[in-house]
């Protein structure tokens, strides 16, 4: 009986042993590529790349591609993108950086926003690039702007232009285009979406609770990647 025990527990350990090496064999995944630094950044904030791993951020600390930036109660913090481009992200947000790449004169990002705000300056750039912010309900496209887009439960998205255009999509297919000092809501189930034109109050609050209001330091933008 005993020998038969250690038979199994040495089988066990050979299986196991075989599992873990094979994962160390397998082919390494390419590393996603640096998108953007902190620039400022208040209260607590985290980040959680394509390997699970949770990292609180500060100052300088680096954003890569597939991280999912989560900010806490009362936190804030502002990412400076390799082209120049800045997001600064409100209390309680969450967003994924999908994808950033820049290549030649066109530039292409993708974010998940599941919650929370996140006030854009987008450094100018051609007609072919994009930069698209995706919620549950609504899907924002600009080219060179400064907007803010906010989703909640309750509300659905939120959005309004402060410079530039904007171009909202609601998961219907109704798109309307905003210009400077034009919001829109798209609720959960809307089927069409319509601008109106914000009062200043409405929209200062709004760009309020996504500012730092003095950077401790300079950062520089990282550089794109190769």
């Amino acid at each position: 009986m005993r020998s038969s025990c250690a038979r199994k527990v040495r089988l066990s350990v050979f299986v196991l042993a075989g599992a873990i090496a094979g994962v160390v064999a397998a082919p390494a995944r390419a590393q996603p590529h640096e998108a953007a630094v902190v620039s400022a950044i208040i209260g607590e904030v985290l980040a959680t790349g394509p390997a699970v791993t949770v990292l609180p951020l500060a100052p300088r600390s680096k954003v890569s591609v597939g991280d999912l930036i989560v900010t806490g109660g009362g936190a804030r913090v502002e990412l400076l993108f390799v082209d120049g481009s800045k997001m600064t992200l409100g209390e309680s947000t969450q967003i994924k950086v999908s994808r950033y790449d820049i290549a030649g004169g066109e530039r292409h990002a993708s974010f998940e926003l599941s919650r929370g705000l996140a006030r854009s300056v987008v450094a100018k750039m051609s007609d072919t690039s994009s930069f698209v912010i995706r919620t549950p309900t609504a899907i924002a496209a600009v080219r060179s702007t400064v907007f803010c887009v906010e989703y909640t439960h309750d509300k659905g998205t939120e959005g309004v232009v402060v410079e530039g255009s904007l171009r909202v999509t609601d998961r219907g297919g109704g798109i309307a285009l905003l210009e400077p000092g034009f919001g829109i809501t798209v609720a959960p189930g809307q089927a069409r979406n319509t601008p109106e034109a914000w009062p200043v109050t409405r929209i200062d609050a709004m760009r309020a609770r996504a500012m730092i209001p003095a950077p401790v330091s300079s950062v520089p933008a990282p550089r794109p990647a190769e």
